[in-house]
C-alpha cells in the first residue's frame, strides 16, 4: 500500500478545468485554483445562457492568465449555419490575435477552416461530437485535434482502455456538474419539441420537466448531478489529462468552491478543508449526486423523478413536529434565514429558516427547533439550499488591463525620413514620417530608445515586443538624437494605422476565405449515380443494434440497401459485427450497399471500404451539416459520399446542394446510456433481453420510451 501511495503522490496533476461563465466567475476560478478555464463568446457558445465574453473582456482575462501562467480555452462549439461564417471566421481572426490556448468546437467545419486557415489554433473535440469509442478518437487525432472531450457516459474501465489505446492525445473528463439524459451532441428533444436547438445553446431543458406515465407525473428523464469526488484520483492514476468542472450558467460561487474542493483532492489538502469546500460547493448548487458511470456502465442512482432542481445539502430530519413548529438535528451549520427545502411526496417548499429561541447560529450535532406552520412526518429530509457563508468578492474587469498582442516592427532611418513596418497574418503595414535627426553625445542607443517609447501603446490593443533598426543616417546608433515630441506623434500615427489595418486585413482575408470555399466546393468533382433512387429517410433499414423507427414501409432492393448507422456503437465487437454483416450482403455481386454517418467513429466504415466499388456513403441527420465548410470536410473525406442531408432542425433555411429530410420524419428525442427501466424504479437489469416498450404523455403530446440493447430511445408519437 505504502510503494503505490508514494507512486501516486509522484504521478502527475492533471488539470482542473474549470468552467467560465462570466469574466467574475472566470478570476474566482483561477484563484481557487483552477489550471485553465473554459469560455463562450457573445455568439457561437453552446451555453447562450451564460453572461459569455466579449473580445475585450478576453484580453482582460487573458492578462490575468498569462501573468498566473493560466490557460483559456474558448468554446465555438454550437452547429454553424453559412451565413455565419462571415462572423466566425473573423472571430477566430481575433482569437489568433490573442492567442487562446485552444478553440472547442462540434462543427467539422469549423476545423475545416481551422485548420487550413488558422493552423496556430489548437483544436479540442466537444464532448457535443459524442465520441464514446476508439475509433471515433482515432479518426479527430488523425485530423489534429490535440484533445478529446469524452462522452459523460463512460466507465472508468472503458475511460482506462481509451488512454492505453490513444497515449498520443489529450483527453478530458467531465467531473462534476449537471449531466444531460441523452448524450450531448445527439438529443434533439429541444430543438423538435421546442425549435430551440440544444445544439446552438438554446437547449429548452426537456429532460427537467415532468412526464405523465402510468406512475403519474414525474421527472423521468432528469439526472441527478455528477459529482466523481474521490475518484478524480482513479482518473490521475489512469492519465486523463484535463478533470472537466460543468456549470457554465452557475454562479461564481459554485465555480469556486467546486474548483477548491477538486484542487484539494488532487493536491492532498487536509480533510477539514475538503469536507469544507465539499459543502459549499453543494450549498452553491447542487441536485442530487451521482457517481454516474465511472463504477458501472449501467450507471448508479442517476434520475431522481421527484424533484428536477437544487437540493443543496442535507440539513438533518426532522425528529419530531407540532402544528407550529419542528425540530432537527443539524447535519450542517444553520443560520437564521438559511433557505430551507422540503420535498415531500413530489411536492416542494422552500421556506426561510426562523428558529424558535434566542440563538440564531446553530452548529453540525445541535438540535435546532424551527417554527413552521403545519405537521411534518418524522424522518423527513430538510435540504438547505442557500446561506450567508457563499458570497464572495464581485471583481470588475475593468481593474485588468487588456492583453496586448505583441508584434515586431522594422524601423528605417534616414537623416531626415523615419519609417515603420509590421506584418499582421503575413500582410505588411507601413508608415512613414519626417523627423528630426540630430546628433546626441549622450551614449544612449536610438533603438533603445524608440522601443522604450514606441512599446507604450495606450489604448491600442498591440504592442511591439521587438525592433529592428535600420540605420542609414551614417551615424552610429549612439550619436544620433530624435525629439520625443517627433517620436510620440510617430507612435501615436503607428498605432492608429496599425488598428484600422488590423480591421481592414481581417475583412480581406474573411471574404478571401469565404470566396475560396465557393471556390473548393465549385471545383469538387462529386461522383454522380443518376440511376440510384434514394428512398426517404424513413423508408432506410437501420443498421448496427438498429435503431427502432416505426412508421413508413422499409425500402426493399434486392441489390441497393440504404443502411444508416447507429450513432452509438460503444464497442469493438459492435464494429466487427457490422462489417460482417456488409460483408455477408457483398458477397451477392450485385449488391450496393449505401452507409449513413452518423458519428465521427463511423469514419473507420469510410477507410475501411475506401476501395469497395460497391460501398457507397451519406453523411446522416445526426451529422448535423449546416454550411459549405462542413461539406466541404465530408467532401473531402469520403469516397463516392451520395449525398448529404442538412441540419435536421433548421426547416427555414435553404439546404442549397444538400437534401432535406421529409417533414414526416420523426427522429430520436434522446438517445442514452441511462436505462428508463432501471432507473425509474420499474424493475432490475435481470432478464432483460426484450426490447422494452413505455408510453408517457406531456400535455397534448404523446410519447413512447424504448429500451434496446441497454439504450434508451424517447420518440414523439403522431
Amino acid at each position: 500500500m505504502l510503494a503505490k501511495h508514494v507512486i501516486i503522490q509522484n504521478m502527475f496533476k492533471p488539470e482542473i478545468l474549470a468552467p467560465g461563465g462570466s469574466f467574475n466567475s472566470s478570476i474566482h476560478a483561477f484563484e481557487a485554483g483552477a489550471d485553465a478555464v473554459y469560455i463562450g463568446m457573445s455568439a457561437f457558445s453552446a451555453r447562450k445562457g451564460a453572461k459569455n465574453f466579449t473580445l475585450e473582456e478576453l484580453r482582460r482575462l487573458t492578462a490575468y492568465a498569462r501573468k498566473k501562467n493560466r490557460k483559456i480555452f474558448t468554446a465555438i462549439n454550437t452547429v454553424l449555419k453559412n451565413d455565419e461564417l462571415n462572423d466566425v471566421i473573423q472571430l477566430l481572426h481575433n482569437l489568433s490575435l490573442i492567442a487562446v490556448d485552444a478553440v472547442i468546437l462540434q462543427d467539422p467545419g469549423l476545423a475545416y477552416i481551422i485548420k487550413k486557415e488558422f493552423p496556430e489554433l489548437e483544436i479540442h473535440a466537444s464532448t457535443q461530437m459524442a465520441v464514446h469509442n476508439s475509433r471515433g478518437i482515432a479518426f479527430l487525432k488523425n485530423e489534429g485535434f490535440t484533445r478529446i472531450i469524452l462522452a459523460r457516459e463512460l466507465s472508468l474501465k472503458e475511460i482506462g482502455k481509451l488512454r492505453e489505446e490513444h497515449k498520443d492525445v489529450e483527453l478530458e473528463v467531465f467531473i462534476h456538474g449537471a449531466m444531460c439524459y441523452s448524450f450531448s451532441g445527439i438529443c434533439l428533444a429541444s430543438g423538435t419539441l421546442l425549435n430551440r436547438s440544444g445544439n446552438r445553446g438554446e437547449c429548452g431543458q426537456i429532460c427537467r420537466t415532468w412526464f405523465e406515465s402510468s406512475q403519474g407525473n414525474r421527472y423521468q428523464f432528469s439526472a441527478n448531478d455528477l459529482k466523481a469526488g474521490k475518484l478524480v484520483k482513479d482518473l490521475q492514476e489512469i492519465g486523463i489529462d484535463s478533470l472537466k468542472i460543468e456549470g457554465r450558467l452557475k454562479s461564481p460561487e459554485y465555480v469556486s468552491h467546486t474548483v477548491s474542493y477538486y484542487r484539494s483532492l488532487i493536491d492532498g489538502s487536509d480533510r477539514k478543508t475538503s469536507e469544507k469546500e465539499e459543502r459549499l460547493s453543494s450549498l452553491s448548487f447542487s441536485r442530487d449526486q451521482t457517481t454516474a458511470f465511472f463504477n458501472d456502465p449501467k450507471g448508479i442512482n442517476l434520475i431522481n423523478n421527484q424533484y428536477a432542481s437544487h437540493t443543496g445539502v442535507i440539513a438533518g430530519k426532522v425528529i419530531s413536529s407540532d402544528n407550529r413548529s419542528f425540530s432537527l438535528k443539524c447535519e450542517t451549520d444553520l443560520s437564521d434565514r438559511d433557505g430551507l427545502l422540503i420535498i415531500s411526496k413530489g411536492e416542494k417548499e422552500q421556506f426561510a429558516l426562523k428558529s424558535d429561541g434566542n440563538k440564531n447560529h446553530y452548529k453540525s450535532g445541535e438540535t435546532v427547533k424551527i417554527l413552521y406552520k403545519g405537521k411534518i412526518k418524522e424522518g423527513t429530509s430538510v435540504h438547505k439550499i442557500s446561506g450567508h457563508d457563499l458570497q464572495l468578492k464581485e471583481y470588475n474587469e475593468k481593474s485588468w488591463k487588456p492583453w496586448k498582442t505583441p508584434i515586431d516592427i522594422e524601423v528605417q532611418l534616414t537623416p531626415n525620413d523615419f519609417k515603420i513596418k509590421s506584418k499582421i497574418f503575413g500582410e505588411t503595414v507601413e508608415i512613414s514620417q519626417n523627423v528630426t535627426v540630430e546628433n546626441s553625445s549622450s551614449g544612449k542607443d536610438i533603438s533603445e530608445i524608440l522601443l522604450q517609447n514606441m512599446s507604450r501603446s495606450g489604448l491600442s490593443y498591440y504592442a511591439i515586443s521587438e525592433l529592428n533598426l535600420i540605420n542609414k543616417t551614417g551615424v552610429d546608433n549612439t550619436g544620433l538624437f530624435i525629439p520625443l515630441s517627433e517620436i510620440k506623434q510617430l507612435k501615436k500615427n503607428f498605432y492608429r494605422k496599425l488598428e484600422k489595418f488590423s480591421i481592414e486585413i481581417i475583412e480581406k482575408r474573411t471574404t478571401a476565405i469565404l470566396s475560396l470555399i465557393k471556390e473548393d466546393l465549385n471545383s469538387f468533382e462529386s461522383e454522380h449515380f443518376p440511376d440510384l433512387h434514394i428512398p426517404q429517410r424513413k423508408e432506410m433499414i437501420p443498421a448496427g443494434n438498429e435503431i427502432p423507427f416505426y412508421s413508413g414501409q422499409k425500402y426493399n432492393s434486392r441489390d441497393k440497401l440504404f443502411l444508416p448507422l447507429n450513432p452509438l456503437l460503444f464497442h469493438i465487437k459492435d464494429f466487427d459485427a457490422l462489417e460482417k454483416d456488409i460483408d455477408d450482403l457483398l458477397s451477392n455481386p450485385k449488391t450496393t450497399v449505401i452507409l449513413g454517418l452518423n458519428n465521427v467513429s463511423h469514419f473507420h466504415f469510410v477507410e475501411r471500404y475506401r476501395e469497395e466499388k460497391r460501398i457507397l456513403f451519406f453523411t446522416d441527420y445526426c451529422t448535423y451539416m449546416a454550411n459549405d465548410a462542413c461539406r466541404l470536410f465530408y467532401l473531402e473525406r469520403i469516397p463516392r459520399l451520395l449525398f448529404s442531408y442538412y441540419w435536421i432542425e433548421d426547416h427555414k433555411g435553404n439546404p442549397g446542394a444538400m437534401k432535406r429530410i421529409e417533414r414526416d420524419f420523426s427522429p430520436h428525442l434522446f438517445v442514452s446510456r441511462i436505462c428508463y427501466k432501471r432507473h425509474n424504479g420499474l424493475g432490475s437489469c435481470q432478464n432483460c433481453s426484450r426490447d422494452l416498450t413505455y408510453e408517457l404523455k406531456q400535455r397534448d403530446k404523446n410519447f413512447t420510451v424504448i429500451v434496446k440493447n441497454c439504450i434508451t430511445w424517447l420518440f414523439q408519437k403522431g
